[in-house]
């Protein structure tokens, strides 16, 4: 049975990646659902009762901002992210393995780059007030900060199971054992 160091962390950021990915699923669904609710709205008060809201618009920018980043962090989970891997799919499959593993690790350290300055223009936007609705742009501005931490997270993830299937590693096998034992 294997114990070590390795596998305990793989569990844990492991338990994290998968709470953080219902998080930010549950969070996409509410955002989608407000954004669309609120542009249905807006058609209606423009186009019906003749007289638009100011404020509509401006929400739902905010709110696809919001969606684009936490949402972001579910398609990094399942690989779906965009991404150009026609050379990478043409090496042997162990320097395959060891590029993306390294282009995971680099994308790790972009977003500590933006968590990083994300959240000082975030904390800039308590200055500052949007344009219809008056709230202060730091609550649109932090979509980013969170976004990219919820990336952060699904990318430790999957470091992890590169350099597990780097060096041959079975984690599922190897973390049933742990749990079970």
């Amino acid at each position: 049975m294997r114990t070590g160091l390795f596998y305990r962390t793989y569990r844990v950021v492991e338990v994290v990646s998968d709470w953080s990915d219902r998080l930010a699923s549950a969070m996409g669904i509410a955002l989608v659902a407000v954004m669309t609710f609120v542009v249905i709205l807006q058609v209606i008060f423009r186009y019906i009762v003749k007289a638009a809201l100011p404020w509509p618009e401006e929400l739902a920018r905010y709110l696809m901002v919001w969606c684009a980043f936490v949402g972001a962090s579910s398609a990094l989970r399942v690989g779906e992210h965009v991404g150009v891997t026609f050379i990478v799919d043409k090496l042997p499959k162990p320097l395959g393995r060891l590029v993306r593993l390294l282009i995971k690790v680099a994308m790790f350290y972009f977003m500590l780059i933006l968590i990083k300055h994300s959240w000082r223009i975030a904390q800039l936007g308590w200055r500052s007030k949007s344009g219809a609705m008056l709230m202060p742009m730091f609550y649109p501005r932090v979509g980013v900060t969170v976004g990219s931490v919820l990336m952060q997270i699904q990318l430790l993830d999957l470091i992890f199971k590169d350099l597990a299937a780097l060096f041959g590693i079975n984690l599922v096998a190897d973390v049933q054992e742990v749990v079970g034992s």
